[in-house]
């Protein structure tokens, strides 16, 4: 018989054969538990299986779980199934091929970096979608790739954000859809990349007037990890 918890603060970590929960605030869903599997209600009123593997539940609080559930309205089931750190990418600053003559410019100088929110959404990436009773491989494999980025007139390389989350699926890696005598029509194959989010200030180099400084500003994202998901629909 599953047991709903209604909406107050709860912290959730969910083991493949057990479940403890602890407080967190919960706004706009309410879980429902059992030995074996999580239900999340999303905002639509739905109730939305959950399945966690290989023991990552540590990883993962309700919100980010409800975050999940939310962005898909069309799913009955979202599985996780791997989780990835990104390491920093060595990015080089300067192009390959350098002209004969070229003018130095300073570079942007008093940088000042502050991370406004951690463990963001950063991104999503779609890798495949799979009918029910197949299967499906990439031929040559396939590598999606996610770079830290920044708005405003720096680079993500002027604020030393050179992460780059990186994701390989070789050849041999099967994909598979619903069994034949699943209730699903497909499953959707995902990664989703978080990390940190921010603002920044900074002075750069005006070319109008010699030696003269102007300030700006911006924002920036900066990959941390990602982690594969993928959802069960009957669309």
């Amino acid at each position: 018989m599953k047991k709903r918890t209604s909406m107050f603060k709860v912290f959730l970590f969910m083991g493949i054969l057990s479940l403890l929960v602890q407080p967190v605030f919960v706004q706009a869903s309410s879980v429902q538990e059992n030995t074996d599997h999580i239900y999340i209600t999303n905002e639509a009123g739905k109730d939305v299986e959950f399945v966690i593997e290989d023991n990552l539940s540590s990883l993962f609080e309700l919100d980010e779980l409800e975050e999940l559930v939310n962005d898909h309205p069309e799913a009955e089931r979202i599985t996780i199934h791997n989780v990835f750190e990104v390491d920093a990418a060595a990015l080089n600053s300067q192009p390959d091929n350098q002209p004969d003559m070229i003018v130095i410019i300073p570079g942007p100088r008093n940088i000042r970096k502050k991370i406004t929110q951690t463990n963001a959404i950063i991104g999503s990436t779609f890798v495949t979608s799979v009918a029910r009773g197949a299967t499906k491989k990439f031929t040559f494999g396939k590598t999606f790739k996610f770079k830290s980025s920044a708005s405003g007139e720096l680079s993500p390389l002027d604020l030393s954000l050179t992460a780059e989350g990186v994701r390989s699926y070789k050849a041999t890696y099967i994909f598979t859809g619903p069994p034949h005598d699943s209730k699903y029509n497909a499953t959707n194959y995902y990664i989703r990349w978080r990390g940190n989010k921010g603002t920044y200030t900074a002075e750069v180099f005006d070319v109008r007037y010699p030696n003269s400084w102007r300030p700006v500003r911006g924002s920036f994202n900066e990959v941390v990890r990602g982690y594969d998901y993928s959802v069960n629909t009957n669309n």
